[in-house]
């Protein structure tokens, strides 16, 4: 399986809320939530919710979605899923690379379809006290941890499914541990414009057009990740650790703050204040 989705999936939060009210279906990709989940006009019969390489951490509430039948939790920093439980309708379960350590919620619970791969999970067993589970799609080292053996024992007619590419690994997942390289901010100046900088015409006419952007563009976190990156040199890895979210949620932050960056707006203002290299310093 590569990781793509079947369905529609949108990088708009808006967006995705419009048409989820003709199509009950929520699919965000790579979208920043802050929260917005709780207070979205959402149609109260929406069937499924999908969320992929997003920072959504509190899932309750998709509690009120009483007619829930698919759930994708996938490379988001989820960490608890006991409100899971209050979903009756829920047919079908994809849990992939999130913060999930426990997954006491599904005693007693009927997805039909249960997809497991790269969760901090140490104990399974509560996966065999559910009701009616028919399909299991997961790793080979995710179904070590459950025992297949005991699987068949529970559930004799399960169909199980190996797939080792269901852990969610994104193309950008090797730049994790890398270290912002550089001085600040002509760092950022050269991630913005994608080019080596050779001079600054002038250092701290530069610092305060990028004060004056943070000020009216980006808010307290954009502002402390874009310090911790670039200033500080911190991983995006260890800035996962220290804020609780997935590497690949940071790196999707901070690719949402380069593209504000390189708008005209903004990108304008900051053209005029350095020389690239190849060009005539004068």
């Amino acid at each position: 399986m590569e990781n793509e989705q079947e369905n529609t999936m949108y990088e708009d939060f808006d967006e995705a809320v419009t048409n989820a009210v003709t199509t009950l279906e929520l699919g965000l990709f790579r979208v920043c939530m802050k929260g917005r989940l709780k207070d979205a006009e959402l149609p109260s019969g929406l069937r499924r919710a999908a969320f992929v390489e997003t920072d959504l951490q509190d899932i309750s509430p998709l509690t009120k979605f009483a007619k829930l039948e698919r759930l994708e939790l996938i490379c988001s920093p989820v960490s608890d899923a006991g409100c899971l439980s209050a979903l009756p309708a829920l047919k079908t379960l994809d849990i992939r690379s999130t913060l999930i350590g426990s997954l006491a919620f599904l005693r007693g619970m009927s997805p039909e379809t249960l997809i497991l791969a790269d969760d901090p999970v140490e104990d399974y067993s509560p996966i065999f006290e559910m009701k009616a589970l028919g399909r299991l799609e997961t790793d080979e080292a995710t179904l070590k941890k459950i025992g297949a053996e005991r699987l068949k024992e529970r559930f004799p007619n399960l169909e199980i499914v190996i797939d080792n590419d269901l852990p969610w690994i994104t193309a950008d997942a090797a730049r994790y541990d890398d270290r912002t390289e550089g001085v600040y901010s002509v760092n950022l100046v050269e991630m913005i414009f994608g080019d080596k900088v050779r001079a600054v015409k002038d250092a701290k006419a530069l610092q305060a057009v990028l004060d004056g952007i943070y000020d009216v563009s980006f808010d307290e976190t954009d502002v402390k990740l874009i310090e911790r990156l670039c200033r500080e040199h911190r991983s995006m890895r260890e800035i996962a650790s220290e804020w609780h979210l997935m590497p690949e949620t940071v790196n999707m932050l901070f690719a949402k703050i380069l593209r504000r960056l390189r708008h005209p707006s903004a990108s304008r203002r900051l053209r005029d204040l350095v020389v690239f290299e190849e060009e005539d310093a004068s």
